[in-house]
């Protein structure tokens, strides 16, 4: 019985050892280091090619400085005229590009100020009470009487027979305290199909016209 008890435990021993061996044999370790997630990046860029009455506005000439090809806004105007009169009239060709991803895009406008800044002698003429303390502060008239087109347009600075029309009105209505939308789940208004965004790294171009007369 001894013996018998002897054979077994070497037998086990054995065993052991070779299923030891067995998994030595089959044994594999897989490492995986530096997984991570990252939000990616959009990077709107803006560009503006401005004319009044014809002239490029670039900040030569005496001419206002509102054009600049694409970058960051930091201080940039789109309007600084300071001498309208009846009959005038400017045009701007705005360009927006996305890089590095597809965007959603919208348009906010708030009309920020509108005052009256006095009386001219036609006005006094007209209305003798022009000039009344208790008009102080009134609002002005300029926003009712400039109005404006915006297209989305092929980037020519022209407004062409069968190019979209984004809005139209004047000052007071188009430009005080509304959102539009380019690009959302829903529309698109800068001629991709509907619920596309931005591409990146595509030029966009949106039109803006603006007069003193009625837009034709």
């Amino acid at each position: 019985m001894h013996k018998v008890l002897s054979s077994l435990v070497i037998i086990g021993t054995v065993s052991s050892l070779v299923i030891g061996l067995s998994n030595a044999y089959f044994s594999d370790t897989e490492t995986s280091t530096g997984n991570t997630f990252q939000a990616g990046a959009i990077d709107l860029k803006v560009g503006n090619e401005s004319y009044y009455n014809g002239v490029i506005q670039n900040g030569e000439d005496g001419t206002a400085n509102t054009s600049w090809a694409l970058n960051d806004i930091t201080n940039q105007l789109y309007f600084n005229f300071l001498d309208l009169k009846p009959g005038d009239d400017g045009e701007d060709t705005i360009t927006l590009q996305v890089n590095d991803n597809p965007a959603w895009a919208c348009v906010d406008i708030k009309l920020t100020e509108n005052s009256d800044n006095g009386c001219t002698e036609p006005e006094v003429a007209d209305d003798t009470d022009c000039n009344a303390p208790e008009d102080a502060g009134a609002t002005g008239e300029l926003a009712d009487n400039l109005n404006f087109v915006f297209w989305l347009d092929d980037g020519d600075n022209a407004l062409e027979e069968g190019e979209q029309l984004l809005s139209q009105g004047p000052a007071a209505h188009i430009l005080n305290g509304v959102t539009w939308t380019l690009a959302d789940s829903v529309s698109n208004h800068l001629g991709l199909s509907n619920g596309l965004p931005l591409e990146p790294n595509t030029p966009y171009y949106i039109g803006k016209i603006h007069s003193n007369s009625s837009p034709q």
